[in-house]
């Protein structure tokens, strides 16, 4: 690596870590929107079923 080369090597080292960084993020999307579409079909079922999910109440 010469000093010329540097600068170069530089922006394609964050470029990499940018594209990789954003395809993290998108997975960790998907996964967290299917966790919520599980909760929510979870808790629809429940409600069709007649079984309500539990309400806290807070005690005054």
């Amino acid at each position: 690596m010469t000093t010329e080369t540097l600068p170069l090597n530089l922006l394609k080292a964050n470029a990499e870590l940018q594209l990789r960084l954003t395809r993290l993020l998108q997975e960790s999307s998907h996964q967290w929107l299917d966790s919520v579409k599980e909760a929510s079909s979870q808790g629809i079922a429940e409600t069709s079923a007649g079984n309500p999910p539990e309400i806290q109440r807070s005690e005054k």
